[in-house]
């Protein structure tokens, strides 16, 4: 679909993988059982219910990682072992960690039963632990460190990474791109994409590594762009970022009546650095991450004020898996803009602010076991009719530089599903004007939450839209009932000017030219709009300025009747 619109580019900025490894979408799969396996179940000391979702590492003499996984809906597990076992730590958020000695070695060729793990569920997040982390100075606690509630945060992202490092999803995921200028609250531009995968157990990845981020910051010039990054989980886990970053308790906030807040920030500025400052929120009651939100600071005080930033919703499944099924990114870019000056005959240059949100969701997730996962997403649905009145059955609908389309059913229904929130143009997707690059929009929006919506639509048809090229000399006639419109195009789809073409009609006394010596202009069209009558055949010859000669014979069956000349890059 080639619906015309002003690139993005234009902001001369750019957001690239910025929220890596945040859509995680592996899957808790059953080790090899070919090799030396750990298995066991985790349960509550006190209910002896089982925990879902708790994370079991397998740790050699000097602590190195030799193995880990996530325990399922019932609270069992089965690690692999890859060298000689120590000590198996167990995590999970809202419970104190276990820390179990054991003397488990590699090669050994019987599954090693741990049996049942009892973990102790914590009374409040602020219980005191053993962390290395800074506090930050100067910001206040309200009498609560922010110690304890690190160790809490911590087993809640690395459930997430772990969940992302097993067996990966059939998933589908859409992402999207708005720009915003002035003062209006709808997007001037706005494009969704839709990819699928099979075989993928990260759907972005952070470019950079926390050490990275520590040192330079997190935007970073490419050229006359900037490049825009933001944490993911496994830079807030890297004790790199815990080095370089202080933490605090948030105060209370009355949109997060359940939540509690760890708070990050540089330990140091400096300038010429752009960092990162902002918190992870967790649900107390549940014992589950709820969201990352992060700001930029060290920008020029005009784009700071304005607040960009992004954020990261974290959902957990009944069996324990975490992902994030959200992520956006709000961004500040500069346009070059040109303004009239006092003296005359000149210029003056500017640049005017234009904001950029992007982001995406995880529309839909499966994993081996059978999980499933589905975004809560919108439906439009309603009549679509042509302009005369005609159910519009077996048209093509699709909403404007997104991947949703359907088809107008017999009854003259349509439906789209699975729409991101927003406002979205129509389009009718027209085969024949698609062929010379022309799109047939409806002038008509469809907006729509996470519920169903309906909306009656009157389409335009394909004449509407070729007689707008009509020249005024010889306006379309609805009572001529046909025309003509043709393209001379490269292959490479770049319309041709300076094309001369020419028109001869069949009569019954033979073909007698009815029109010559025309000639395209930047757009490359050439329309013959008068004196047609339906069945009436015509003969188009064009020639390109290099001197290729192009003559095709058309009968005009249809209203409208469309016809690409493509020519080869000269």
């Amino acid at each position: 679909m080639t619906h015309t619109r002003r690139a993005l580019r234009e902001i001369r900025l750019a957001a690239v993988s910025a929220l890596g490894a945040l859509f995680l979408l592996g899957a808790r799969g059953a080790s090899p059982v070919q090799a030396q396996v750990v298995s066991g179940s985790v349960v509550d000391s006190a209910s002896r219910q089982p925990i879902p979702g708790a994370v079991i590492q397998l740790l050699g003499a000097n602590g190195e990682e030799h193995g880990r996984g996530l325990s399922d809906a019932r609270g069992a597990f089965v690690v692999r072992v890859r060298g000689d076992v120590r000590r198996v730590r167990i995590v999970r958020i809202g419970f104190s960690p276990r820390l179990l000695d054991v003397s488990i070695a590699a090669a050994e060729p019987a599954t090693r039963a741990l049996g049942d793990i009892a973990m102790r569920r914590i009374p409040a997040f602020l219980d005191p632990v053993r962390v290395v982390a800074a506090q930050c100075r100067g910001r206040s606690n309200r009498g609560r460190s922010p110690i304890a509630l690190i160790e809490q945060a911590r087993a809640g992202l690395l459930t997430s990474v772990v969940t992302r490092d097993q067996n990966p999803a059939t998933m589908r995921r859409l992402t999207y791109e708005r720009l915003f200028e002035g003062d209006s609250r709808r997007p001037t531009e706005q494009i969704v994409r839709s990819d699928s995968s099979t075989q993928q157990t990260r759907s972005f990845r952070a470019a950079q590594d926390a050490g990275s981020f520590v040192e330079s910051g997190f935007v970073q010039p490419l050229g006359d762009e900037q490049i825009f990054f933001a944490p993911d989980a496994d830079v807030l886990l890297d004790d790199r970022f815990a080095a370089g970053y202080c933490f605090r308790v948030m105060p209370r906030d009355r949109d997060r009546p359940r939540e509690i807040g760890l708070g990050f920030e540089p330990a140091t500025r400096r300038a010429g650095r752009v960092d990162v400052e902002g918190a992870l929120w967790i649900d107390t009651v549940a014992r589950e991450l709820r969201e990352l939100s992060f700001r930029y600071v060290g920008l020029n005080r005009r784009i700071e004020a304005l607040g960009p930033g992004g954020s990261v919703s974290f959902q957990t499944l009944p069996n324990g898996l975490v992902i994030v099924d959200r992520w956006s990114m709000y961004l500040i870019g500069e346009v070059p803009d040109t303004l009239a000056s006092s003296r005359p005959g000149t210029v003056r240059l500017s640049a005017r602010l234009v904001e950029v949100r992007n982001g995406g969701e995880l529309a839909a997730a499966r994993w081996s076991d059978g999980t499933e996962w589905r975004a809560a997403l919108g439906t439009v649905t309603g009549s679509a009719r042509w302009r005369d009145g005609r159910p519009a059955s077996g048209a093509t609908l699709a909403l404007g530089d997104t991947p949703f389309r359907t088809v107008v059913t017999d009854a003259g229904q349509y439906t789209f599903e699975g729409l991101l929130p927003g406002s979205y143009t129509v389009f009718v997707d027209d085969s024949a004007l698609l062929s010379i690059g022309l799109d047939m929009p409806t002038s008509q929006r469809v907006t729509t939450d996470r519920d169903s919506t309906r909306l009656e639509l009157i389409l335009p048809t394909r004449a509407d839209v070729a007689g707008r090229h009509c020249p005024a000399s010889g306006p379309f006639d609805p009572n001529n009932r046909t025309l003509f419109l043709g393209r001379a195009l490269r292959t490479d789809r770049a319309p041709i000017e300076d094309a001369i073409w020419g028109v001869r009609l069949n009569t019954p006394e033979g073909w007698v030219e009815v029109a010559k010596d025309g000639r395209t202009g930047s757009n490359g069209l050439m329309p013959y709009c008068t004196g047609l009558r339906r069945g009436a055949e015509l003969e188009v010859t064009v020639r390109t300025p290099e001197g290729l000669v192009d003559v095709q014979r058309r009968r005009l069956t249809e209203p409208a009747t469309i016809v690409p000349f493509v020519f080869p890059m000269p």
